[in-house]
């Protein structure tokens, strides 16, 4: 098992207007979801993703990493 403690921002400079917390956390966790990613805490605090948990491989973290990191952008 590979544990994870990640932070992504979204660049909110680029973005027309920030998204708010409640539908960045519904976008991440339905893509986690959607991907059968487990073991995954998720918080969200003025844009600020967490990732918190422990997953399988580096493949798995690769991937929540990536949901974290383009969720709501784009």
């Amino acid at each position: 098992l590979m544990t994870l403690a990640i932070a992504a921002a979204g660049c909110l400079g680029s973005a027309p207007e920030a998204l708010p917390d409640a539908k960045i956390t519904q976008d991440i966790r339905s893509s986690l979801d959607a991907a059968h990613i487990t073991g995954v805490t998720l918080s969200v605090t003025n844009g600020m993703v967490s990732l918190t948990g422990s997953v399988a491989d580096q493949a798995t973290l690769d991937k929540a990493m990536a949901m974290a990191d383009v969720a709501g952008f784009g």
